[in-house]
């Protein structure tokens, strides 16, 4: 890396002396110094370097490029023989032939990576260390931080130029128009990662590491823009990667503008799907998914998910929130589309309708209402009743009056609805079948059962008719990637799963093979995580509790039950009332087949928020007898003989294959002599601390929450380890964590105690104890009590100084070793 105090680091800027205050480059130091991770500015462009008077101190990663680096790049690379082809993708332009599988054109012989391989930098640094400071006409190539680009290295470079180029302009003109035609009083500089960022060592990897929040957060939080390039629009491939979907999400966290570009061409057919009301938002959005996005490394990809896994929701509560991030855009251009429409323009379109959806899955309620409501006004007056574009609308809008329990109003049109499209495209049609789905719908909330049932065993036969007769045309997808036939299935088991529900609440159970064959469909359509397919296997759960045929279940279902509750830990959370009822099931149907069972957990102890972290934790983790997997991966040794230095076996991610780790601590809890009794928990031939997570599926959970889990009491001594990295090991055949080790999905860093157990920050505490490296600890030891406190992991994690040595806080918070001296 470039040395920061080199004299020779300068950037150059235009001069601001009549710039309000918050719109200056960088803040004025009135004595430079050499500040950590800072670069040094001249005020001005001139030949020979300034003196140090006028000189400016910025952050590395609040410096952008400006609209001026555009062209002057372009030259610099004809410079070095290297023309950049309309194919041209960033990661190509940054590692060039470091990585021959990337996309774009071929290899090239020079690169960025290669450029800055000498002083080990970003390229910014590299050009202000070499004097490519200004254009020939003395222009800024750089400024401070306006906007942060976001992108995918797989897009096209061109595509982040223009969308440079164009925003430059866009904020050039609405300066002039303010400010009476008044020039900027300095450039927009705009983060760019490939240029702003050192591609030999990430600021991540440097030591001391940098935190996230400072490469990240800061940046979009000082300049509040961030621009995402989102190319092809048809399927972006921004939203289909790790980072640029932790930056959307980064955005709304800070309540950040969010600026969307799209190539010329892509914006004009986009801006047409949209006011013809084709563009299908709910498939744009569906990909939308960080656990299953890509990164350019997996090391990056690992990075994020412990940064999303430590944050609230987690991925689920990430992705929520790129999604409300990109329907804001969207109802944007929504609104902005419907201005350039005249009344009967509006008419002819759907994007009043597709609007309208958007804003009620956004919890606007009132707005989309009104919408639904003027698009049923404006059809009838337009088209006339009974035409099958007012009944389209009239059934979109009877169904968003169900979902607001109008009930009685939402009957009255569906009944209209249903006759017309009887009338109109035919019993055995789709729309009319979707339809009679719905009225039923609302029959079944008003207590219309017979009726309800007698509707939906028509609806069903009909659908069967249909779907018998369409050929599976596997080259005619629509929009989701389906054949016409699997979209009519897909409707067809949504019918069946209405109608199961309204035989349950007859009290007629003899259901459970149509829910099998809706479960059947689902897992094969839409993957046994989606949620339609969780809905249908808790609905099966349902029916063989009240035929009391839980015992009936076989082993295919029971996986399918525990791969559900899993998944539904993970995306609702432990103390979600379907996540409580799975589990409660999986406690007795495992019980009935004789199987170890769950200990049922109540709402009240299922969440992090109401359970004392710190009054749970034991450092002793798991019985002597336990069986500790060895680095050969075959042989074990009970956890009481495991000796410091020996070697065990670590796990990789996908639990594929093992890694040797070395042991160099070993704690041990002594067992009880007053009588009393541990809570423990038993998992398989293991008893383990109730707080020591363990993974299930790859899932990282407490060990109560194991489908083969129960409860258990004991008095015996408890051990754990320190291991090379603070890795996981194998006990019993089954995933634990050792000291230090972070548990993605399970630590949640908002609690201190969280923060210090899910780090090696726990090991420097038990280094601190005479005992150390063999940790010896009474069965109420006070060592425990302290270290167990929020109080003292909070003073812990945030002194920054060593004014006050780890010894005397622990002695501050009542523990004392006669063997210490203290201060």
């Amino acid at each position: 890396m470039i040395n920061r105090r080199d004299d020779d680091l300068l950037i150059l800027n235009d001069d601001n002396a009549d710039a309000p205050a918050d719109e200056l480059i960088s803040t004025k130091i009135d004595e430079p110094v050499n500040l950590p991770g800072t670069i040094k500015l001249p005020i001005k462009a001139q030949p020979d370097p300034p003196s140090d008077g006028d000189y400016e101190f910025v952050s590395r990663f609040q410096i952008g490029v400006t609209r001026h680096f555009v062209s002057w790049f372009q030259e610099f690379m004809k410079q070095k023989d290297q023309d950049l082809a309309p194919t041209l993708t960033t990661e190509q332009l940054v590692l060039g032939r470091y990585n021959l599988g990337s996309s774009g054109p071929s290899p090239m012989e020079w690169c960025l990576k290669d450029q800055c391989a000498i002083d080990k930098c970003s390229f910014i640094e590299w050009c202000i260390k070499n004097g490519h400071t200004h254009t020939k006409e003395g222009f800024p190539l750089f400024g401070k931080v306006n906007a942060f680009v976001s992108h995918a290295w797989a897009c096209r470079l061109v595509d982040l130029f223009d969308a440079i180029s164009q925003h430059s302009d866009e904020v050039t003109s609405q300066h002039l128009n303010i400010h009476s035609h008044r020039p900027p009083p300095h450039e927009y500089g705009f983060f760019l990662d490939i240029f702003v960022v050192n591609q030999h060592l990430f600021p991540w990897n440097e030591s001391p590491p940098l935190n996230f929040n400072i490469v990240l957060r800061s940046t979009i939080a000082s300049c509040m823009k961030t621009i995402v390039v989102l190319s092809p629009f048809e399927d972006p491939i921004p939203l289909q990667r790790c980072w640029c979907i932790f930056e959307l999400h980064t955005t709304r966290q800070l309540q950040a503008s969010l600026h969307v570009h799209m190539p010329l061409i892509e914006l004009e057919r986009f801006h047409d799907i949209l006011i013809r009301g084709t563009f299908d938002f709910n498939d744009w959005i569906s990909r939308i998914n960080i656990a299953d996005a890509d990164a350019v490394s997996t090391a990056d990809k690992d990075m994020i998910m412990q940064l999303v896994a430590a944050s609230p929701g987690g991925a689920a509560a990430l992705n929520r929130s790129v999604v409300i991030l990109l329907s804001d855009w969207l109802i944007s251009q929504g609104n902005a589309a419907m201005k350039q429409l005249t009344p009967n323009e509006r008419i002819e379109t759907n994007l009043v309708e597709n609007l309208a959806g958007i804003l009620w899955r956004q919890h606007k309620v009132a707005e989309a209402g009104a919408l639904f409501s003027e698009m049923v006004e404006d059809r009838i007056r337009h088209f006339g009743k009974g035409h099958e574009r007012t009944l389209a609308g009239q059934h979109l809008y009877a169904w968003f009056l169900r979902t607001r329990s109008e009930l009685t109003r939402a009957d009255e049109i569906f009944m209209e609805v249903v006759q017309g499209r009887q009338s109109v495209l035919g019993e055995k049609h789709p729309d009319t079948l979707s339809s009679r789905m719905e009225q039923a719908e609302v029959w079944k909330l008003l207590g219309r059962l017979d009726e309800c049932e007698s509707s939906m065993n028509s609806v069903i036969g009909l659908w069967r008719e249909l779907i018998s007769t369409t050929p599976d045309n596997k080259a005619n997808v629509g929009a989701a990637g389906r054949s016409p036939r699997n979209q009519l299935l897909l409707l067809m088991y949504r019918s069946m799963q209405v109608y199961v529900s309204v035989l349950l609440a007859l009290n007629k159970t003899d259901v459970v093979a149509m829910v099998s064959e809706i479960i059947h469909g689902r897992v094969k359509l839409l993957g046994k995580n989606h949620p339609y397919t969780i809905d249908a296997i808790i609905m099966k759960v349902v029916c063989l509790s009240k035929r009391e045929e839980l015992k009936q279940i076989d082993d295919a279902f029971l996986d399918q039950m525990q791969n559900a509750f899993i998944f539904l830990i993970s995306s609702l959370g432990e103390s979600h009332r379907r996540t409580l009822y799975l589990r409660s099931a999986l406690v007795e149907v495992t019980s009935l087949l004789g199987k170890q069972s769950l200990s049922v957990v109540t709402p009240a102890s299922a969440t992090e928020e109401n359970t004392d972290f710190g009054n749970y934790m034991m450092v002793g983790c798991y019985d002597p007898s336990a069986r500790v997997l060895m680095a050969d991966g075959c042989t074990t040794k009970p956890a009481a003989s495991v000796q410091i230095g020996d070697l065990l076996a670590s796990p990789s991610s996908d639990g594929r294959s093992y890694s040797p780790v070395r042991v160099v601590g070993h704690t041990i809890q002594a067992s009880r002599e007053d009588g009393k009794l541990r809570e423990l928990v038993s998992v398989g031939n293991m008893l383990i601390s109730p707080m020591h997570p363990l993974q299930y599926l790859g899932k990282w959970m407490r060990p109560i929450y194991h489908p083969f889990a129960s409860s258990a009491r004991s008095s015996c001594e408890l051990h754990n380890f320190v291991v090379q990295g603070f890795l996981p090991i194998v006990v019993n055949g089954i995933v634990v964590s050792t000291l230090g080790t972070y548990c993605p999905g399970h630590h949640d860093f908002q609690w201190p105690t969280h923060a210090l157990w899910g780090s090696g920050r726990i090991v420097e505490i038990y280094a601190q104890h005479p005992t150390w490296p063999t940790v010896r600890l009474s069965a109420d030891d006070q060592f425990l009590a302290v270290i167990k406190s929020e109080a003292f992991a909070k003073e812990f994690l945030e002194q920054s100084s060593k004014n006050i040595s780890l010894r005397n806080l622990l002695s501050k918070y009542g523990w004392k070793h006669p063997n210490i001296q203290y201060e």
